[in-house]
């Protein structure tokens, strides 16, 4: 078998049968360094608890690495609390020679002493019941990540399918978006949504938290925002109602940065909302950055929360760069950020090229930055560029 308690109850029983006792303990070290107790058979559960939670009693056990009388055992805690409960002898379980449990026996029931016989085969018991705890141990770590891995594998699914497949095709205008999921996904979003003929809505999003449950709360904001976007209502009220719709349906240290912009690609006009997200920046042909902040706070945090909208005006050749903070957060081995101001430079050296290119630019940059650092969030970059009229 492969349960902990199966393992302990089978070695306690063959133990107190072969060596005719009727005290038995046995304890394992837990991940936390801690002794547990498995088995207590004749003794009180919360005494033998009371003494292996006491460090000096844990680190004579850690030192013991033969069986040994309960007498014998320091400090005078451990042998007194122990003999007190007529326990009279120690076998420490040992794995790659370092203790990670033990067993305390009481007296045999013909009083016999315990003969060097009988503490080589206890050791040899001890030890072979170790082996059975790790094998259990290896095998539940194993379960574990596969269980992991497919709840990864959802996650991964989920966001794929709640993400763009391609970026819209609208005259005078290059859309582009990125999304660099993390081993253990994250719940970076962003979308567009085609409003009607004159109007495209674009919005970035990164919700707290990885793995499914982020990816659950991610289609909760793209489900909210697709049914509320075509209500007709001014963008700061759609704000304010799927802010009450998160905070109403998600635990108090779950929310949401958000940001959404909606563009009358007729008259280039754009208005938004920054709840509480990493500001887009607004690039002229200049290469001048303008910070879009007005807005609220983040998603989720509290219901009926007001919110501001702004509205400015695209001209030819302007530039709008929405990113997550795994973009600008994202550390090399130095423990250095790439910021906001690596993200800014990287627009002005690139503000010929297109939509597409300009995000590839910025994760490049950020790859090259980051060097053999490990990725710890998503990176997610939508683009946006006015073109420049044909003559």
């Amino acid at each position: 078998t492969l349960d902990k308690n199966i393992i302990a109850n089978t070695l306690a029983y063959a133990i107190m049968g072969e060596m005719m006792v009727q005290h038995c303990v046995v304890f394992l070290q837990n991940v936390d360094g801690e002794m547990e107790t498995l088995v207590c058979k004749g003794v009180e559960k919360d005494h033998v608890e009371s003494v292996l939670r006491k460090q000096e009693a844990v680190e004579a056990i850690l030192q013991t690495r033969l069986p040994k009388e309960v007498a014998q055992l320091e400090p005078a805690l451990l042998s007194e609390s122990m003999a007190q409960k007529q326990l009279e002898l120690f076998i420490p379980m040992l794995s790659q020679d370092r203790v990670k449990g033990g067993i305390f026996l009481g007296k045999r029931l013909n009083e016999r002493p315990f003969s060097a016989t009988d503490l080589e085969f206890l050791a040899t018991l001890a030890n072979a019941a170790m082996t059975s705890f790790e094998n259990a141990r290896l095998f539940q770590e194993a379960i574990e990540k596969e269980r992991l891995e497919e709840e990864l594998s959802i996650a991964r699914d989920i966001q794929r399918k709640l993400l763009p497949a391609s970026a819209p095709i609208i005259e005078g205008f290059e859309f582009a978006g990125m999304n660099i999921p993390t081993r253990k996904v994250g719940g970076d979003y962003y979308d567009f949504i085609l409003v009607d003929d004159q109007h495209i809505v674009v919005a970035i999003g990164d919700v707290s938290g990885k793995g499914v449950p982020a990816s659950l709360l991610m289609a909760n904001l793209q489900a909210s925002l697709h049914a509320m976007i075509h209500a007709g209502w001014p963008l700061k009220e759609v704000v304010r109602r799927i802010n009450n719709i998160i905070h109403k349906n998600t635990a108090i240290d779950k929310f949401i940065t958000f940001f959404i912009a909606e563009i009358n690609t007729e008259t280039h006009e754009l208005t938004y909302v920054n709840a509480g997200h990493n500001p887009p920046m607004w690039v002229n042909q200049n290469g001048e950055i303008r910070l879009l902040e007005t807005g609220g706070v983040i998603l989720g945090m509290m219901p009926e929360m007001p919110y501001q909208q702004e509205t400015i005006s695209l001209a030819p050749n302007d530039w709008l760069v929405l990113f997550t903070d795994g973009v600008s957060e994202a550390m090399n081995e130095q423990d250095e950020e790439f910021t906001e101001q690596r993200i800014e430079a990287t627009i002005r050296e690139n503000l010929d090229l297109s939509a597409r290119q300009m995000i590839e630019k910025i994760a490049t940059a950020v790859r090259e930055f980051c060097g053999n650092a490990p990725q710890s969030d998503d990176i997610t970059l939508v683009a946006i560029h006015l073109l420049q009229p044909q003559k």
